[in-house]
Order: C-alpha cells, then structure tokens, then sequence
C-alpha cells in the first residue's frame, strides 16, 4: 500500500484510509468486528468526524488498549 507522510508532522501513513460513516449504521458488536478486521487486514489510517453519529465511540471501542498502532483523523467544522 502506497504510504504519504502527512503535512510536516513527519507521521507516515498509508494514502488509503478507512472511512468511519458506515459504522454509524451498523451495532456496536458489527462495528468493532468490522473495524478490527480492517486493522489485521493492513488498515492502520481510519477517519471519522464528530457528524458520522456514534462511530468516534465505535472505533474507541474497538481499538481500546491499542494506543499508537493506528492514526485516526477526526474531522472538525471550522468557526470563524
């Protein structure tokens, strides 16, 4: 998988990332499995946003205990 280094944090991930809005749809027990499996199949970049319902809790879940493995990029409305 074809891997960028994000801005100037020097943080290298892969360009593909898992894109958390469909966890919202499922329970938590689908979501964590679903997530998880992303993870052991490669996946370690996964987005969510404040927007996508409960799947901030759903990937806190899911990667509890897990700190430092993955990179998680949340999505935040700007206010001027």
């Amino acid at each position: 998988m074809k891997k960028i280094v994000l801005g100037k944090t020097g943080i290298e991930t892969p360009q593909n990332a898992f894109g958390a809005l469909p966890v919202q749809r499922v329970d938590m027990a689908t979501a964590v499995k679903l997530l998880r499996r992303a993870y052991e199949g490669g996946m370690i970049f996964f987005d969510t946003a404040r927007a996508y319902s409960d799947s901030e809790e759903k990937l806190g879940e899911a990667f509890d205990g897990m700190r430092g493995l993955q990179s998680l990029q949340e999505q935040m409305p700007l206010r001027t």
